[in-house]
């Protein structure tokens, strides 16, 4: 059975309904022109509608626009209802119920331990805050403890490197000054002993020499990086490598990495 929507069946009636009254009229006007009364009454007057009402105030030469033009409007305004509907009532529902809500089930705790991003942090000072006085050189200069956290599962090693970017380029060109280059560490580090060789391998610092060098700022507070990477493989690289060397032979297998940033100032400096 085919369904097609109210107005439209509307509008089919209404334009059926006109074509009678006209199709009346006609022959009942002939019939009067031909004085054909079979009984010899008056001739049978179409009771008025609202719809032949409009028709007789409408002038004729109207009629053949205005009509054609009513019946496509409702037409298309059923049309747009019906898919409209239709449409409605095949798209799923998107909010979820209360007792969907409460069906869900929390992650277990090893989707939870892939979720979790790695993390570089210290014990002696958090993140964007000063670094203290005896990793310095104020102080005796001591290597910076540090803590690893959220290694993935597939790294193969960790690498540090340790920068300040905040050089005069009056000192050095390009405003950079290395403190720390560490690589090939086990990707079972957890932590970095203060003042203690780290496991792995140790390239060259900023001034040509192997190892730790702390902040020593020459004109204001400057900040220092500390960059983790997790790798997915081991690097061959000799001990003394340069922070260049180390992050062109990273390319390519760096898994995720985590930052730690600390401020110094050094004493006398201009404040």
């Amino acid at each position: 059975m085919i369904k097609i929507p109210l107005s439209m069946a509307v509008a089919l009636n209404l334009y059926f309904r006109q074509r009678w009254i006209r199709l009346w009229r006609k022959l009942s006007s002939s019939a009067r022109h031909v004085k054909i009364n079979l009984r010899g009454s008056p001739r049978p007057k179409w009771p008025d509608s609202p719809t032949s009402l409009i028709i007789n105030r409408t002038p004729k030469f109207m009629n053949k626009f205005i009509w054609p033009t009513v019946i496509v409007v409702i037409v298309a305004l059923g049309a747009w209802a019906y898919y409209a509907r239709h449409e409605q009532q095949n798209q799923p529902a998107q909010n979820m119920s209360v007792e969907n809500l409460q069906n869900i089930q929390p992650p277990s705790s090893s989707t939870a331990a892939t979720l979790t991003e790695m993390q570089i942090s210290s014990p002696v000072f958090g993140d964007n805050q000063t670094i203290p006085e005896q990793y310095t050189c104020d102080g005796k200069s001591l290597s910076i403890p540090l803590a690893f956290s959220g290694v993935p599962k597939e790294a193969k090693s960790l690498a540090l490197i340790m920068d300040d970017p905040d050089v005069p380029k009056s000192l050095i060109p390009n405003g950079l000054f290395v403190h720390w280059v560490v690589f090939n560490m086990p990707a079972t580090t957890t932590m970095l002993s203060e003042n203690k060789i780290p496991p792995g391998v140790q390239g060259d610092n900023g001034s040509s020499k192997l190892g730790y060098t702390g902040p020593c700022p020459p004109d204001r507070e400057h900040r220092y990086f500390f960059n983790l990477y997790a790798l997915d493989s081991m690097l061959s690289l000799p001990s003394g490598s340069t922070k260049d060397q180390l992050e062109t032979a990273m390319s390519g297998h760096i898994l995720t990495s985590a930052q730690l940033i600390g401020l110094y100032d050094k004493k006398g400096n201009a404040k």
